[in-house]
């Protein structure tokens, strides 16, 4: 009897087992891996010895093999290959960790915390897909602004030539510009001052975008915080030959700045504490006295100080002054003190300085100029004329 009942109990354990390979097999070919794995554990008596720091929950595990399994379902059917491939890497996750605890041998050890982390990363994983597309299209739209913006900046740059072309502007009967109104502020700004300097000033050098000319023009219409209006023509005039003066003799390197170049009128830009280095203005309007003695000017004299109509004294001895007096200061017919003294200024002393019928002190040594001295015979008011230390040739003229 007790080998009958034996016999009993091997087939009935015999067919038990035929059946579980017949229910694994079908899981198998429906679900994949993930649900055999399941199908596997749950068919395995509770009885294997427990690990330390381990929890032995199957139930748990089947449960959580078919939740990551119905993700991965899901994901794949509603987002397309992109989730596909996420799916199969949480797939592939989930799996090494199964076998990382003994899962392919039959135990059924699972770490909860890392179980339950990995579940949830895979399960999170659809939502997580869109708030990570939505961050990179943001990134990708502030990084091509970022590119983009100082480029199409430096299209609307004033200091290019585009705006200089005659195609961007028209000139009215009266001579005045009409701007196309597809400029922008600044480019029209821009357009306006030089048609405006360029009734009152030397155009040519308008075109070198190096030149002291060209760059205090630029500050006036884009950098000046004091706004000068083009039909302010002797304001614009003053303060475009002093900005010129600055631009022309390095103003940045200046033992004293003077004020230059900043937002108040340019009767302050100067040291008014001392009475030191600067303009000055004694009516309070109109320039008419230049202070810049050995204040480390590097440079040459331009023309356009002959704008400044009022000018009485000029006062640039002990610099680095070079090149040519310009033929225009003789314009400044109400100078009366003129000292350019210990500089390296060249050429010939130019006849138009007899234009200064006012003039009292005139003192040019130890300069480089040569030549004639020219005819002074107008200056019926000069009281001193020092030109030692030169190389000039020829005689003293009689008049």
């Amino acid at each position: 009897e007790s080998r009958q009942m034996t016999g009993v109990g091997v087939a009935g354990r015999d067919d038990e087992q035929n059946q579980q390979r017949t229910s694994r097999a079908n899981l198998n070919a429906r679900n994949g891996p993930a649900q055999y794995l399941s199908a596997k554990v749950a068919s395995k008596p509770a009885t294997a010895a427990k690990t330390p720091g381990a929890v032995h929950m199957p139930g748990r595990h089947i449960q959580q093999s078919q939740r990551h399994n119905r993700s991965i379902r899901d994901t794949s059917s509603e987002d397309g290959p992109a989730q596909d491939v996420l799916a199969a890497n949480c797939s592939a996750v989930m799996t090494r960790q199964r076998s990382i605890f003994g899962i392919g041998n039959g135990d059924v050890f699972i770490p909860d915390k890392i179980e339950k982390r990995d579940t949830r990363f895979c399960c999170e994983m659809k939502k997580d897909v869109g708030k990570d597309t939505l961050l990179l299209s943001l990134l990708c739209i502030i990084v091509t602004a970022s590119v983009s913006t100082p480029f199409a900046m430096k299209l609307r740059s004033p200091t290019t030539d585009v705006f200089f072309n005659d195609s961007s502007s028209n000139t009215s009967a009266y001579g005045s510009p009409t701007i196309s109104p597809s400029l922008d502020f600044y480019s029209q700004r821009l357009i306006s001052v030089r048609h405006a300097l360029e009734l009152i000033a030397n155009t040519t050098a308008f075109d070198n975008p190096r030149s002291p000319q060209r760059r205090a023009m630029e500050w006036i219409s884009n950098e000046d915080e004091r706004i000068i209006s083009p039909d302010q023509t002797a304001i614009l005039a003053q303060r475009y030959a002093l900005a010129t003066l600055s631009f022309s003799t390095e103003g940045e390197r200046w033992f004293n700045k003077a004020n230059f170049l900043s937002p108040d009128h340019e009767c302050d830009w100067n040291d008014i504490t001392t009475f030191g280095a600067g303009a000055y203005c004694s009516d309070g309007n109109n320039v008419d006295t230049i202070k810049l003695g050995r204040n480390n000017l590097k440079g040459t004299l331009p023309p356009e100080i002959s704008l400044l109509t009022s000018l009485k004294f000029v006062d640039m001895k002990s610099n680095n002054v070079w090149g040519p007096i310009p033929s225009s200061l003789g314009d400044l017919s109400l100078l009366e003190y003129f000292h350019m003294g210990s500089n390296g200024m060249t050429g010939t002393i130019p006849a138009s300085l007899g234009n200064w019928i006012r003039v009292e002190d005139i003192n040019l040594n130890q300069n480089d100029f040569f030549g004639v001295i020219p005819s002074l015979g107008r200056l019926t008011n000069l009281k001193s004329l020092v030109l030692s230390n030169n190389k000039l040739s020829g005689s003293i003229p009689d008049s």
